[in-house]
């Protein structure tokens, strides 16, 4: 007679498999006491499997399992993994098992050490388990943490961040600053992220990131206290190098792309994101442009009539194909794909959404200029809220120059006082690349900014830089 119910053994095939490319630097992993436990629902057998956690990172976990009685084969996706924590805190995520290898000692030959990697999961939980192990590491150390706002100026002013000339901006436009940042750091939203190093209720350095285009995001506002060790600076560069790290395999985090300004002057982020590009030595990981600044002034008020060679209209693709070109050709680096310029690009109307549902504004367009048809420039707007970043820089107009012939510096501010028209402002940044353009045609600019932008696809090299500059792995 067959019996109504069997019992089926199954042995994995392999130990491990290879769901990422192997990484020198790997996250750092940690055993939390109390440690925390995994639970979720079997996806083969229906059965409930609750697991201690042996040690935790960012990206994955491990847990033991008698070798008899293992329930997790390598491969095997979990669709719905609950992290929890000694005061019932729980994190949700999707997770795969990637390694199952048995324990060396003797002792304990009927144990299997299980790897789990993390594959996706909400990003406000994911800043949530990062904030928890960061601070098990360095007890200073903290992610996106409720900040007092006064404390947090008074230390901007402090550290010389906040110098007069940046004061007089401020001052102006104080209320809608405060708006701004108590959005920012009081409810701790998903587009934006922040690290501190703080002792005692004493903030000692600080550093920023803002998700600022599709699958990029802006590091910006960092500084730090002249303190006798002299070390917060670089610790919330750690901090920041440890986030991208462990952080940028999500899909959740949209971050394919770590950018920032700095000006080639300011001789510590030319010593670190120079330092960096030089290291890496490949425009495809790590590339710098440089731009020409100035700040607009609007020289008409009234309405305008275009004279017939020279058209503005909404940027198309196959523009977007001649400026990828150009920029291949004259940089060869990452702005294309950084600040979505690609063909077939949503003009970020997500991302802009999502600032909305926050009470931000976050605003794209772009144009192409041409003159007889031919296009001369792409020009990104941004609009954005006055204060997301200080400087001012991404709420600007950004000019790429695909071909200067028949463009002049008449051409140039009379385009940019219509935008200012359209804008309803008196005055704004402009950044203008290639700069040699700017400096050819007579244009008088203030400063040369530098983009400096990191590809997520392959950190080693990166990660060597910062071990040499910083004394650290991550």
């Amino acid at each position: 007679m067959r019996p109504e119910y069997a019992t089926i053994v199954l042995t994995p095939n392999s130990d491990r498999i290879f769901k990422f490319k192997t990484k020198k630097y790997r996250s750092t992993r940690q055993q939390l006491t109390p440690s925390p436990n995994i639970n979720f629902k079997h996806p083969l057998t229906g059965k409930w499997v609750d697991l201690d956690v042996n040690d935790i990172s960012g990206s994955g976990l491990s847990v033991s399992e008698n070798a008899q009685v293992s329930a997790l084969l390598p491969g095997l996706i979990i669709p719905a993994l609950a992290l929890t924590f000694a005061n019932s805190d729980s994190l949700q995520c999707k997770a795969q098992v990637v390694y199952r290898t048995p324990l060396e000692n003797a002792k304990h030959s009927d144990t299997v050490t299980c790897g789990i990697a993390f594959l996706d999961m909400r990003i406000e939980e994911q800043t949530r388990l990062l904030a928890i192990l960061y601070q098990a590491d360095n007890k200073c150390s903290y992610l996106s943490n409720r900040v007092d706002l006064d404390a947090l100026w008074k230390f901007f002013f402090d550290s010389g961040f906040i110098y007069p000339e940046k004061y007089i901006h401020l001052k102006a436009n104080k209320d809608t600053f405060k708006k701004t940042y108590q959005t920012l750091y009081e409810k701790k939203p998903n587009i934006a992220r922040h690290f501190v190093y703080q002792d005692n209720g004493t903030i000692l350095a600080h550093m920023s990131m803002i998700r600022f285009y599709r699958n990029s995001w802006l590091i910006h506002h960092h500084a730090a206290r002249k303190t006798a060790t002299g070390k917060g600076g670089l610790v919330v560069l750690s901090q920041i190098s440890r986030y991208v790290n462990e952080a940028h395999r999500l899909y959740s985090s949209h971050l394919d792309f770590v950018f920032g300004f700095f000006r080639p002057e300011n001789r510590f982020p030319h010593r670190y994101f120079g330092g960096a590009a030089k290291h890496i030595n490949n425009p495809k990981a790590c590339s710098i442009d440089p731009f020409a600044y100035l700040h607009f002034r609007k020289s008409f008020d009234t309405k305008w009539v275009l004279a017939s060679p020279l058209s503005i209209n909404r940027t198309t693709d196959e523009d977007l194909d001649e400026l990828n070109s150009f920029l291949e050709y004259t940089s060869g680096g990452l702005m294309a794909a950084a600040l979505n310029l690609e063909p077939g690009c949503d003009n970020d109307e997500s991302l802009t959404k999502e600032y909305a549902s926050l009470g931000l504004k976050k605003e794209r367009h772009l144009f192409s200029l041409r003159i007889k048809d031919s296009l001369k420039a792409i020009v990104i707007v941004n609009v954005s809220d006055i204060g997301l970043n200080m400087s001012e820089i991404n709420n600007s107009i950004k000019i790429f120059i695909v071909d200067p012939e028949g463009i002049n510096k008449e051409i140039l501010y009379f385009f940019l006082s219509m935008m200012c028209v359209k804008l309803d402002t008196d005055s704004i940044p402009v950044l203008i690349y290639p700069k040699s353009f700017a400096s050819d045609s007579g244009i008088p600019f203030e400063k040369t900014y530098n983009l400096w932008i990191l590809n997520m696809v392959n950190l080693d090299e990166y990660f060597d830089f910062c071990k040499r500059i910083l004394g650290v792995n991550q």
